[in-house]
């Protein structure tokens, strides 16, 4: 069972690394740790794990990411050694101090959607008053994806509906789609029908959430203040602005580079998984330095008692 283990605190001014996954801790080129996904896997490298795991031990680690609870316990459970203090899921929409496992040993990639209770994942969710609606349900979101039923629906996503629409390889010129048409569509007719749910889209796929994209949505639910935050989206920007130092590979949007310019932080001008490590070394090293002044200054506090 996965479970938080690390505690945040509540007087510091920083408590947390919060990490987004794709295009920062996880990309498409191969490597050690996969996590399985509908179209292609994504990778994380053993020598990011193993990072990961450090700064752990020492200092909590958040995830924030646009994935669902099913698709990041896929990559968790194949971290034991990463004590993960909390997640934020769906782009803020959901919190988890720990991710539901299955009631089995099986790894991740023996682990298919069928296996999978439903009625374990409809907790901890965000109330967003200012979109309405039943959040302890998932009748809402059956209703509104059923406007749209040519498109295949995701699973396992609590707090929005998304859809896919490709299949096989990524890079194939037959999976390509109009996502902005497709996008202004799902507008059109989620305005047709009395709903005011923005659209938010990627490459491939299209979500509708019950309010707009903000991941610090999440932080501040779960108590967070993003000491160093990693990202390289646009989903990123506002836990970016938010934190003390902002970090991001070469390959995030600019609005993210601005961000890290202003604040000072760190762009890695490497990429894919040679990006991430040197992140997560960037960060490992400035959180040490701070763990370890801070022993010293209660040391020599206790000494003057």
């Amino acid at each position: 069972m996965l479970t938080s283990t690390s505690s945040f605190s509540s007087s510091s001014s920083y408590n947390a690394l919060v990490c987004d996954l794709d295009g920062t801790l996880l990309h498409a080129e191969q490597e050690a740790i996969a996590v399985p996904g509908r179209t292609r896997a994504s990778f994380l490298s053993a020598d990011a794990a193993l990072l990961l795991a450090k700064i752990s031990r020492i200092f909590p680690v958040v995830i924030a990411t646009g994935r669902n609870a099913m698709s990041v316990h896929k990559l968790v459970s194949q971290l034991p050694d990463v004590e993960f203090s909390g997640f934020v899921l769906e782009n803020g929409f959901v919190v988890k101090h720990g991710i539901y496992a299955s009631n089995n040993s099986s790894s991740a990639s023996d682990i298919s959607d069928s296996d999978i209770d439903d009625s374990k994942i409809a907790q901890n969710r965000i109330d967003d008053s200012e979109h309405s609606g039943d959040k302890n349900s998932f009748a809402e979101w059956d209703k509104i994806a059923a406007l749209f039923p040519d498109w295949e629906r995701l699973p396992f996503y609590e707090n929005c509906v998304g859809f896919i629409f490709s299949s096989g390889q990524t890079d194939s010129p037959l999976n390509q789609v109009d996502i902005d048409s497709m996008a202004q569509y799902a507008e059109i007719i989620l305005m047709e029908n009395g709903y005011n749910h923005p659209v938010y889209k990627e490459k491939r796929k299209i979500f509708i959430y019950p309010g707009h994209v903000d991941k610090t949505r999440g932080l501040a639910f779960l108590g967070v203040h993003p000491y160093i935050a990693m990202g390289d989206g646009s989903n990123d920007l506002q836990m970016m602005e938010q934190s003390t130092l902002p970090v991001m590979p070469d390959s995030g949007v600019n609005e993210l580079k601005e961000i890290v310019m202003q604040k000072k932080g760190f762009c890695s001008m490497q990429s894919s998984h040679r990006a991430s490590f040197e992140m997560l070394e960037f960060a490992y090293e400035k959180i040490k330095a701070i763990t370890e002044n801070k022993a010293i200054s209660e040391k020599s506090a206790g000494a003057c008692v």
